[in-house]
């Protein structure tokens, strides 16, 4: 409090250019006071020499070092938070930014984890339950019933030297489906697939071509799209009926949706966290870097002479 009132004395007094309406303070018993003018300039003169050299018994004896910017950035760049320890002393935001960290790459890993667990569950569930060789049937089947003018075999979409017509006209499905697909001409059931509408002779074309097996994208396109519906085993809607809507597909097929959403969800979940793993760096890395530059400010500010010689002294509380 002694320097802080010096201070203030001293930029009002001491520093202001001396003329011959300068004040002149002389130190009492127990404070400094302010005395009248004097009308001799070298009096005046003296006595401001005099609480000059009294003063600066009590001024700091050297200016608060200025912090490192860069340091202070890379630091928390590299690990959130540190820059804001090892350079501005500010535990409280070291905790905060260290404890997001600490809880996303918990999230992150987590999430990950189950649903890559859950992705590989679905996958599976796919395998046993959603057929090629029965949505082979159902194109030509559809096929037959609004162009009964130039009907199609099953056949006709087998590769050279399969029986495919055999095993759909059995109805017995493997329990693995992989085994199907060397008897599907994938590109043959493409073509049919491009000249199939919704709407049998009129409406909007499949949106979709089949992918190859075993791809993301077979997996993920077969619980999503209803023109994939028909492949799952459970689906008995003859093809002069289907809806083409949520309500019309099979529970095998929206179990899958629902198995695909969860897995999904989990995993989005994940890339966020990562997300904010990434912003909590970025984030804590400018905090540093604005928080020491906007002390090394303060300081400038404080120790810097104006013109005139007066001294501007900011008081921080």
């Amino acid at each position: 409090m002694k320097n802080i009132l010096l201070s203030l004395l001293l930029s009002l007094c001491i520093l202001t250019p001396v003329t011959g309406q300068t004040p002149a303070l002389v130190q009492s018993e127990k404070s400094w006071v302010v005395l009248e003018e004097s009308g001799d300039p070298e009096s005046n003169s003296a006595r401001v020499r005099e609480f000059e050299s009294r003063y600066m018994s009590y001024a700091p004896s050297s200016k608060p070092e200025n912090r490192s910017a860069g340091l202070a950035f890379l630091g928390s760049l590299a690990l959130p938070g540190l820059g804001q320890a090892i350079v501005n002393d500010q535990w409280i935001k070291t905790g905060v930014f260290i404890a997001i960290e600490g809880l996303s790459v918990y999230a992150h890993f987590k999430n990950q984890s189950l649903g890559r667990d859950l992705e590989r569950s679905y996958w599976e569930y796919v395998e046993t339950g959603w057929s090629a060789a029965k949505y082979v049937k159902f194109l030509v089947d559809h096929h037959n019933f609004h162009y009964p003018g130039s009907p199609m075999s099953y056949n006709d979409l087998a590769t050279p030297g399969s029986n495919l017509a055999a095993l759909i006209n059995s109805g017995n499905y493997p329990a693995n489906v992989r085994q199907e697909w060397p008897l599907i001409d994938l590109q043959k059931l493409r073509q049919l697939e491009a000249r199939t509408l919704y709407g049998g002779n009129s409406g909007n074309a499949f949106s979709h071509f089949l992918p190859d097996y075993g791809s993301q994208q077979y997996y993920e396109l077969v619980s999503k799209y209803f023109q994939f519906g028909p492949g799952w085993k459970d689906f008995t809607v003859a093809v002069n009926q289907v809806s083409w809507e949520k309500d019309g597909m099979s529970t095998a097929w929206l179990d899958g949706a629902a198995k695909s959403k969860r897995f999904n969800d989990r995993l989005r979940t994940a890339r966020n966290m990562a997300s904010i793993v990434f912003v909590n760096h970025a984030v804590s890395a400018f905090d540093a870097l604005f928080s020491a530059r906007l002390h090394n400010h303060r300081i400038e500010t404080a120790f810097s002479p104006a013109n005139g010689g007066t001294l501007h002294l900011n008081i921080r509380f």
